[in-house]
């Protein structure tokens, strides 16, 4: 079992310290269909089942559509997903709520995603 950690898009976290250079997709597809032939290309080629897919994304710049279908395929083909969001601190209680953070999120429970862009 291995860890492979990739970003969602190329660009997309670029202004950040993240050293990942490897990333699903190379811009974000307008379609569904071609979301989802490459994220199946990329998860038949570089991950095996057994292993565990860690995905950096930003919550500008990538789209939840994006993420819902690369957790549907993932689901499909068996293999462990988790999503590192790349979001600003809203908490208003804290100091440096203008900071920006990775915080591992559950695409179906995660308030974090809320106002990112679907499509």
């Amino acid at each position: 079992m291995a860890l492979v950690c990739v970003k969602l898009t190329k660009s997309a976290l670029d202004h950040t310290h993240l050293d990942v250079k490897e990333a699903i997709l190379q811009y974000n597809p307008s379609q569904e269909k071609t979301t989802r032939k490459i994220i199946q290309k990329f998860l038949k080629k570089r991950v095996e089942v057994e292993d565990k897919l860690l995905v950096f994304a930003d919550k500008q710049n990538d789209k939840l559509g994006n993420l819902l279908i690369l957790k549907n395929e993932c689901s499909k083909a068996g293999i462990e997903l988790s999503i590192s969001l790349y979001c600003k601190n809203e908490d208003p209680e804290e100091e440096e709520d203008d900071s920006y953070f990775f915080r591992e999120v559950d695409i179906n429970l995660s308030e974090e995603l809320y106002g990112m862009q679907v499509w």
